[in-house]
């Protein structure tokens, strides 16, 4: 499946680009793309299409669409962060690299439009969204929980829900809200994991050298206990005497409960979405795919792979959108 994934995008950039230089750039980032990346939002568009009685085969094309997406905007969050310094987007030139990004955002909206024009739609709808996501988390305007949420469900969730909506679509499913609704757990949940990541790994990520509000600095910085993470955000502490305090700084993000909170919040979101896919009339087979990757199971590919092989030999019968 990478592989026609692959092809197809390869097939649009080269009728895209005349431009030989950079047709051999883009091909270096699509195979980056293949060779880093599970390839999640094409999974999701995909399994969602067959899991809501899609039978079509040009499914495999619109999922590359959604996939060329993706890379344009981890192309863009790498750029803005100034990191994933491996990836080859990061070792040319920057200037080039926006060129280039512009093209294929143009290009991977005519990819979807050329299939489904409701898909397209639905882009428009969702990936300013993200945009505005984004911008608020490089600006850092999270000042409590509300708002932090509010920024990943744009920012990650919008995403996650744009893949699993697209399938959908293209099955001409009667109930996008729902998926819509644990689509957004998906990116949601995913993007809380790794802010609990980010926190805690003081030597090898930038979020709290950037000071960012993530939902456990947040929580630290409620805290009425004085601790090192309020101090450093407040100024009194510098990054240096936060990374010589390393252990004390991991051990007041355990037992004051900023973690433990994190992960009750994240408990609470995928609950939230379960009942959400329990109310659908699906395969239970379908709705145990779904809530595990709702749950943190981010590789679909096993997923779709397997219930499409039953979607056609005559076990998922009474599957209903």
């Amino acid at each position: 499946m990478k592989e026609f994934i692959l092809q197809k995008q390869l097939e649009y950039c080269s009728e895209f680009f005349s431009e030989k230089e950079i047709l051999q750039i883009v091909e270096n980032f699509l195979l980056y793309q293949h060779k880093t990346s599970n390839l999640l939002f094409s999974e999701l568009t995909i399994l969602h299409h067959f899991i809501f009685n899609g039978s079509r085969k040009d499914i495999y094309s619109l999922a590359a669409g959604i996939e060329m997406i993706i890379l344009t905007a981890d192309i863009y969050d790498d750029l803005e962060d100034q990191d994933n310094d491996d990836a080859p987007w990061r070792k040319e030139n920057q200037a080039v690299v926006l060129n280039i990004c512009s093209g294929l955002l143009v290009m991977s909206l005519k990819m979807i439009g050329d299939h489904s024009k409701e898909v397209l739609q639905m882009v428009h709808e969702l990936l300013p969204k993200s945009i505005q996501g984004q911008h608020k988390d490089l600006t850092n305007h999270i000042q409590d929980e509300a708002t932090y949420m509010e920024m990943i469900r744009n920012k990650s969730g919008s995403l996650t829900a744009l893949a699993c909506l697209a399938g959908a679509i293209y099955a001409k499913c009667n109930h996008l809200n729902i998926v819509r609704s644990y689509g957004e757990a998906i990116g949601m949940i995913a993007q809380m994991n790794n802010d609990i990541q980010g926190i805690q790994a003081l030597e090898t990520r930038s979020d709290l050298a950037q000071k960012k509000r993530s939902l456990p600095a947040l929580y630290m910085l409620n805290s009425s206990q004085t601790n090192y993470i309020s101090q450093y955000y407040s100024g009194e502490l510098t990054y240096e005497h936060l990374l010589q305090a390393k252990d004390s700084v991991l051990e007041e993000l355990e037992h004051y409960g900023a973690i433990m909170y994190t992960k009750v919040r994240i408990q609470l979101l995928y609950e939230e979405a379960a009942k959400k896919i329990d109310s659908l009339a699906i395969h239970p087979k379908a709705k145990i795919i779904l809530k595990k990757l709702v749950g943190g199971h981010i590789d679909a590919s096993n997923y779709s792979v397997s219930f499409t092989a039953s979607r056609f030999d005559g076990k998922s019968k009474g599957r209903q959108s």
